[in-house]
C-alpha cells in the first residue's frame, strides 16, 4: 500500500508479485482531481507475464461510469473517497498491477492497497480474471457488444453507460459456446438492470444497481430531459453464474430492434480459460431420412439473415451413430430443430441405455430455426470412441436437422476432469 502520483502520460506500479496466488483485494482512495478524471485514469493489470488481462477506466471498474459516488455493491463498489474490487484474481507465476493516466492534468496523490495471498489456486479449477471495455456510438440493425471471448469460464457482469434515444427496450442476448441461438435472451435493458419502467432512481443492492437520476439531473437544467443525460447501471451474475465451455459472446440491443442512436460504453468482467473444456467430436444430418430445405431464421443479433437447413420432421424414432472423445467426461448434444413446430419432445436412448428426454418448450412461427442442447451423463459415454443415439418422438412431431456431438474434455491434460 501507499500512493503514487502518475503524471500525464505517466503510470505508477501498485504491485509485482512473483510466484503463484492470488490478488484478494484494490482499493483506490482517491482526490477531488481524480474524481474528476475517472475516465483518464486506468488500471492494468496482467497475470502470468501474459496478454493483458485487466484495462479498465477507474470509475468503470468501480462501478461509477457516470461519477464518483458511494455505490455499496458487493463485488466492486466505492465508499466515499475509496473505490474497491474484491473478485479474486488468482495467477501462477506473476501478478503486475499498474495505474496509467491517460489524460493531460495531474490527479494528485492517489492512495491505494493491494492484498493478495501465496497460496495457489488450484489450476485446474481456476481462471483469469479478464475484462473487456469499449464506448462509442452504436450501429443501427446491430448489437452493442460487451464481451466475446474463446476458451471456458464464467461471465461475471457488466458496468454499462447509455445516453441518447429511447434504449432501454434493449433485450441481452447472450450466446454460449457457440449456439446459433442465444442461450439468454432478455426483455429489455432496465428488466436486465433489475430496474423496471426507466428513468430510474439511484439504487443499490449487492449484484445490480442504478448509479445516479437521469430524472433528477434533468431538473437542475432548464430545457433538458432525462434523454439527455448519461445513465449507468451495473449486473453481476454471482447468484446466477452465466457459464461456458468453449466461446461466450454478450450482446445488447439499443433500442426495441436495434433502432436507436446511442453512445454506449461498458466494462465487462469475466473468469476466462483460454483452452476450451468443450470439443466437437461428429456430426450427422439427416437428408437419407427425408429432411427437407427450411429457409428461416435465427433469433439473436443476425435475425434478418435468412438461414437454409434440412430440417427432419418425423414421428418415428431416428437413430444417429456419432465419434466421441473416449477420455471425454460426459457429451452434450446440439440439434438444429424447427421452432414452428413446438413444443416438442423426445425420448432419447444412448446404447440402449435411458438417457432422459429431450424437451423443447418454445414455439416461434417466424424465426423458425433454433439450435438446442441436450447433455448426456459420463456414465453413459465415458471410455466410448462412438455412440448409438436413438431419439423417439412424444406427444406429436419431432423436428431435427443437424446433429452435432461435443466431449467434455479437461483442457489442460485431455482426460476426463
Amino acid at each position: 500500500q501507499g500512493e503514487v502520483d502518475p503524471g500525464p502520460g505517466a503510470a505508477a506500479e501498485l504491485a509485482d508479485v512473483r510466484g503463484a496466488g492470488a490478488i484478494g483485494a484494490i482499493r483506490l482512495k482517491l482526490p477531488p482531481a481524480a474524481k474528476a478524471a475517472i475516465e483518464s485514469l486506468w488500471l492494468c493489470m496482467d497475470w502470468d507475464e501474459g496478454r493483458l488481462d485487466v484495462e479498465a477506466p477507474v470509475g468503470f471498474f468501480f462501478g461509477a461510469g457516470v461519477r464518483w459516488q458511494d455505490i455499496p455493491s458487493h463485488a466492486i463498489g466505492i465508499r466515499g473517497d475509496e473505490g474497491y474490487c474484491f473478485l479474486p484474481m488468482p495467477f501462477w507465476e506473476r501478478a503486475r498491477i499498474r495505474l496509467e493516466n491517460r489524460g493531460a492534468a495531474a490527479a494528485g496523490p492517489i492512495g491505494f492497497s493491494v492484498q493478495w495471498r501465496t497460496q495457489p489456486y488450484p489450476a485446474e479449477r481456476s481462471a483469469y480474471l479478464r475484462t473487456c471495455f469499449r464506448s462509442g456510438p452504436t450501429a443501427r440493425g446491430r448489437d452493442w457488444l460487451f464481451f466475446d471471448t474463446h476458451g471456458q469460464g464464467q461471465y461475471l457482469g457488466v458496468v454499462q453507460r447509455l445516453i441518447g434515444g429511447h434504449y432501454c427496450e434493449g433485450d441481452i442476448r447472450f450466446h454460449i459456446d457457440g449456439s446459433r441461438s442465444p442461450a439468454f435472451y432478455g426483455t429489455g435493458s432496465e428488466d436486465y438492470y433489475h430496474q423496471a419502467c426507466w428513468p430510474n432512481a439511484d439504487n443499490h443492492t449487492p449484484f445490480h444497481g442504478c448509479v445516479g437520476d437521469v430524472a433528477e439531473d434533468a431538473k437542475e437544467v432548464t430545457g433538458k430531459t432525462f434523454y439527455d443525460f448519461p445513465a449507468c447501471y451495473y449486473r453481476f451474475h454471482l447468484e446466477a453464474p452465466v457459464r461456458f465451455s468453449s466461446s461466450v459472446r454478450c450482446e445488447i440491443e439499443h433500442g426495441g430492434v436495434n433502432d436507436t442512436d446511442s453512445t454506449y460504453a461498458s466494462l465487462a468482467f469475466a473468469y476466462v480459460r483460454d483452452a476450451p473444456g468443450l470439443r466437437e467430436t461428429d456430426r450427422a444430418d439427416f437428408t437419407a431420412q427425408g429432411a427437407k430445405p427450411l429457409e428461416g431464421f435465427f433469433e439473436g443479433d443476425d435475425d434478418d439473415v435468412a438461414v437454409v437447413c434440412r430440417i427432419l420432421e418425423t414421428r418415428e424414432p431416428v437413430t444417429a451413430v456419432l465419434a466421441v472423445d473416449a477420455a471425454n467426461a460426459g457429451v452434450r448434444l446440439r440439434r438444429t430443430l424447427d421452432q414452428a413446430r413446438g413444443p416438442q419432445r423426445a425420448a432419447v436412448l444412448v446404447d440402449g441405455e435411458a438417457a432422459g428426454v429431450w424437451y423443447d418448450p418454445d414455439r416461434n412461427p417466424w424465426k423458425r430455426l433454433a439450435e438446442s442442447d441436450f447433455e448426456l451423463r459420463p456414465a453413459l459415454v465415458r471410455g466410448k470412441a462412438s455412440i448409438r443415439v436413438t431419439f423417439t418422438p412424444e406427444e406429436g412431431a419431432w423436428t431435427i436437422g443437424e446433429l452435432r456431438a461435443f466431449a467434455h474434455v479437461d483442457p489442460l491434460s485431455g482426460v476426463s476432469r
